[in-house]
């Protein structure tokens, strides 16, 4: 669609967050007297039974449970219509076991509408229906459960069902706004009982795909018919030695990906806690990978990359996840996905033209040009669109990009975010002559693949390194930035949007943290850099990817993870070094492909 909002109103909305927005809420339990004649409105005890006293039930139908006393409840004892449930608990619809995929809709039946906060979430209401598995963990060890294929703004919560379908016992939680695929990786032990809710935010209900990951329990490949672990249904009951038939669904886990400007390219792993040693990729052909993207490309909502090698002309690669630590790779260029100046870089992951799957963006590298790589579904198919409109224009042109001007220090934030809550994704760009302050662009998405610029945040910092993310969980998108090298090396600020008052971040912020700390004064030390935001620890707040070059200038650089406490508080490791030719000047961004779910 054509942008048409007036620019004073762009100016408002720029930070506007993509995450579930903050507001007043009120807990709803369940309908007491289904709001008949007979029901509480004047809270006479004699007029109603909503005092609990059985004989009191003065609107005598049998299948009211008002007194909530169980044997006069719901007779035909069905779980949505079980209204002794205690307003506030879950309640499980459905059993699920390990390596189980299911399709649902959070508003079909078995779904209930009773708890409308959990501990794990305490920021915003959910006033939409849930929907609840139950299974039993059949061994002990990182879980996974995904959710994907949405077309509305759904969360994914995980529960210790030990005592109950309890709210307040999180083991985690996924909170992605919009129609963003959800995933959670957790704990359990063996024959512990989990509960596995589908929430819908502000009133929310879709349809959905939930596939449930477990780890390894052991195949029965020594042929004893009675060694059969996991016990399921597809598993080796035929004792055939080789038939590894044990279908446990491994964790196909998460990582960010990068190029680094040699003829292979890095995958850093999450193994729940941190980072596992870079594995490398090496795809086919010949030149150099400069860039590669991660996201759910063919929709069954595990995470895939792309990536592309060249030295005249390039070839991408699609990279399936196979989920057992292993990637099928299948080359797209001839599919679709092409490159019209034989040197774009891919940048982002986004669903860019709003047809429900994942497209990319990039652009060329010595001027900035943009192209967009719409996906046709299943990410075998593309189409390269570089041409918008009757005449032909690109679709951006960034405001500031010119790896030749050794004066100005260009950044651009990715991945895209909604900034404008249309639906669509939006991105921002900044740039500074290596004094303050930093000034930066809107990209506001067309819902096309094509954007319109507007004017942004004016920063008095020298900010490198940006991030734009929901960090304190309010709702609002807000801006991290830093890692210069003005005198603080590695030191990154933060700037919070005003609910009260939406506007462009500006001003100098407040300190967020420092990469390195001893290291408070000087020209040229290590710390120049770039972020890149996402949730890793599924705690639903978004943390860092933070890659800076260590010497300043050089080629080697080193990764750090910022994560977030929910407050916008960060505490910082080291993920471990890597290296990119970028560095030098003039200093062009390091490039780091964060996941992507739709």
């Amino acid at each position: 669609m054509k942008q048409t909002t007036p620019l004073g109103l762009l100016l408002a909305l720029l930070l506007i967050g993509t995450g579930c927005p903050s507001g007043s809420w009120t807990f709803f339990g369940l309908d007491d007297d289904d709001d008949s004649a007979q029901d509480d409105d004047d809270d006479s005890a004699d007029d109603d039974d909503d005092d609990a006293t059985p004989p009191d039930d003065d609107d005598v139908t049998p299948s009211d449970d008002d007194d909530s006393t169980p044997p006069d409840d719901d007779d035909d004892l069905t779980p949505p219509d079980d209204d002794d449930s205690v307003p506030g608990d879950c309640v499980p619809a459905e059993v699920i076991s390990c390596g189980q995929v299911v399709a649902g809709n959070n508003g079909g039946p078995g779904s209930t509408q009773s708890v409308e906060q959990y501990g794990c979430q305490t920021d915003f209401g959910f006033s939409g229906p849930e929907f609840v598995y139950e299974f039993i963990a059949e061994a002990t060890g990182e879980h996974s459960v995904s959710l994907g294929q949405l077309q509305e703004d759904l969360d994914l919560l995980v529960l210790d069902g030990s005592n109950g379908c309890d709210p307040d016992s999180c083991l985690g939680g996924s909170f992605a706004g919009g129609s963003e695929s959800e995933l959670v990786v957790f704990q359990a032990e063996a024959g512990q009982t989990i509960h596995v809710v589908v929430e819908g935010f502000d009133g929310s209900v879709s349809d959905f795909r939930l596939e449930l990951g477990c780890p390894d329990t052991g195949d029965d490949d020594d042929a004893t018919p009675s060694d059969d672990d996991d016990a399921t249904p597809t598993d080796d009951d035929d004792a055939t030695p080789t038939d590894d038939d044990d279908a446990t669904e491994p964790v196909c886990g998460q990582f960010f990906v990068k190029g680094v400007s040699a003829g292979d390219m890095e995958r850093f792993d999450w193994n729940g806690t941190g980072f596992d040693a870079a594995a490398n990729h090496n795809p086919p052909g010949n030149g150099q990978v400069w860039s590669a993207v991660a996201g759910d490309f063919d929709g069954d909502t595990d995470l895939d990359f792309i990536t592309a090698r060249g030295g005249n002309g390039y070839a991408a690669h699609l990279y399936e996840n196979n989920c057992d630590g292993t990637f099928t790779s299948d080359g797209i260029t001839n599919n679709g996905f092409e490159f019209p100046d034989n040197i774009e870089d891919m940048w982002g992951v986004a669903d860019l033209d709003g047809d429900g799957d994942l497209d990319v963006l990039g652009w060329e590298y010595w001027s900035g040009d943009g192209v967009v790589w719409l996906n046709d579904g299943d990410g075998t198919s593309w189409e390269t669109e570089d041409e918008f409109g009757p005449n032909d224009n690109r679709p951006f042109e960034l405001a500031y990009w010119d790896p030749q001007d050794d004066n100005t220090h260009e950044v651009v934030a990715m991945p895209p975010v909604d900034l404008t809550q249309d639906g669509v994704p939006d991105f921002v760009e900044c740039a500074n002559s290596a004094v303050p302050p930093t000034v930066c662009t809107a990209w506001i998405g067309n819902g096309d693949g094509s954007f319109t610029s507007a004017p942004g945040a004016s920063l008095d910092r020298v900010v490198n390194g940006l991030a734009v993310a929901d960090f304190n969980g309010d709702g609002w998108a807000d801006i991290v930035g830093g890692l210069d090298d003005d005198g603080d090396a590695g030191q990154v600020w933060f700037w919070e949007t005003n609910p009260l008052a939406p506007a462009p971040a500006s001003g100098p912020g407040v300190e967020a943290f420092d990469l390195y700390p001893a290291i408070e004064s000087g020209n040229d030390n290590p710390g120049y850099g770039w972020m890149y935001p996402y949730d890793w620890d599924s705690d639903g707040d978004i943390d860092i990817i933070a890659n800076v070059m260590d010497p300043a200038f050089g080629n080697a650089q080193t990764v750090f993870l910022a994560l977030n406490n929910g407050s916008a508080v960060f505490t910082v490791t080291e993920v471990g070094s890597t290296v990119s030719s970028t560095g030098g000047e003039p200093i062009v961004q390091t490039q780091i492909g964060v996941p992507a779910f739709n």
